[in-house]
């Protein structure tokens, strides 16, 4: 029962991705296990992590050789033609370059993630000590209902693309098997490394949140909900807004300061996160955009052929099949990149109100130590401005959506 109850009811940021670290062992892609010593949890590197990244790779290398070599690709399974065959390849090697960058980067990277773990257990020891516990339950919670969706997706996607490859291709023997590996294993690859960033995001957007919650609270307008503040900083803050003589309202505009300072800091942590998460993140999030713009591009191509009849008579009976085959990659593919730049857009957008609340609390204020304190955060907030991109190359943001 206390096993159990360890598992359901986490204390810490470890604790509570222990699902999400357990599976990632098993993929390869994040070569680390949750250890607890000296009854504290932490992360230690896995020789079974990095056994199942090089059997990945090992595996994914000898499918893609062998379909090369035989002059195979999943398009040609419905429409033969110099255009199909072209796209097909060049997917195939897009794919190939891109699941092993991934691992290799994963693999490379791995002490980024370390250096991420360790930042949100600082960020949210100094939250504790301003009387804000982050709700690790939630997180635990997030994590099963995105393992969930993220089956499911996965599920209905390669379900349906191998009903309409068996159904068109009935008379074909087993040779084709590499040829489907090579084709459903990077969106495999590319539902976790998605399921991965997000998870993470959320996880920095509900610390954005936390500190955001704090600077509202010391601004007076809204009472906190979801994070509980010590009565100890909620005193200061009353003291700061009801009428006292000059000496209290000097002691509550200097434990403002001190808050401010504490939050400041939290905040530098949050950025000092975030780099590292981009860094990490960077050629996998180029990865997924990469791939996803090859497959919308060619089968938005393909989806013209069928529809202007450009397709010889023989397979005008399997058109529709591989309108819907074609539709379930785009659709996998938008999926994607839509999950990524909502992830990435929530997190600025939380960076971006510190700014609204320190400026209406320095808008409040009387006292100079505090403002100094307050404009100290407000160049913070300048030039730490949080923003995720994929190797520099464009943001991650809405913008991409037209860019695509």
């Amino acid at each position: 029962m206390k096993f159990v109850k360890e598992i359901f009811y986490p204390k810490d940021v470890y604790s509570s991705q222990r699902l999400f670290l357990i599976s990632s062992v098993f993929n390869g892609l994040i070569p680390y296990n949750l250890v607890i010593k000296d009854g504290k949890y932490s992360l230690q590197t896995s020789v079974l992590g990095f056994s199942a990244a090089v059997v990945y790779v090992i595996i994914f290398s000898g499918c893609f050789l062998f379909t090369i070599l035989n002059q195979l690709n999943v398009m040609e399974f419905f429409i033969k033609n110099a255009i199909s065959n072209f796209g097909g390849n060049l997917n195939l090697i897009t794919s190939f370059l891109s699941v092993t960058s991934v691992y290799l980067s994963s693999l490379y990277l791995r002490k980024k993630f370390k250096k991420m773990f360790f930042l949100l257990i600082e960020v949210d020891g100094k939250l504790f000590n301003l009387g804000v516990e982050v709700n690790h339950r939630n997180a635990l919670l997030f994590n099963i209902k995105l393992c969930i969706a993220g089956s499911i997706a996965l599920g209905i996607f390669t379900i349906t693309s191998m009903s309409f490859l068996l159904q068109t291709n009935r008379d074909r023997d087993c040779s084709n098997i590499p040829a489907l590996i090579t084709h459903f294993q990077p969106y495999l690859v590319v539902t976790i490394l998605v399921s991965t960033f997000v998870n993470f995001a959320r996880l920095i957007r509900i610390r954005f949140e936390a500190a955001n919650k704090i600077l509202r609270n010391l601004y007076g307008r809204d009472a906190t909900k979801d994070l509980a503040v010590k009565s100890c900083t909620i005193n200061s803050v009353k003291d700061f807004k009801e009428p006292q003589t000059f000496s209290t309202e000097l002691l509550a505009e200097r434990k403002l300061a001190e808050v401010v300072k504490d939050v400041c800091s939290i905040h530098d942590d949050l950025c000092d996160t975030c780099v590292i998460a981009e860094k990490y993140f960077a050629l996998k999030m180029l990865t997924i955009v990469g791939i996803g713009f090859l497959i919308i591009v060619f089968n938005l191509y393909y989806v013209m052929e069928i529809a202007f009849g450009q397709i010889p008579d023989e397979f005008q009976e399997e058109s529709y099949k591989f309108l819907i085959f074609l539709i379930c990659q785009v659709g996998m593919n938008i999926l994607g990149i839509l999950c990524i730049i909502q992830s990435s857009c929530a997190i600025s957008n939380e960076n971006e109100k510190c700014s609204i609340y320190v400026h209406k609390i320095m808008n409040t204020t009387n006292d100079e130590y505090a403002k100094e304190r307050l404009k100290e955060f407000s160049l913070q907030l300048i030039h730490r401005n949080v923003r995720f991109t994929a190797l520099n190359l464009f943001p991650l943001d809405r913008t991409l959506i037209f860019t695509v």
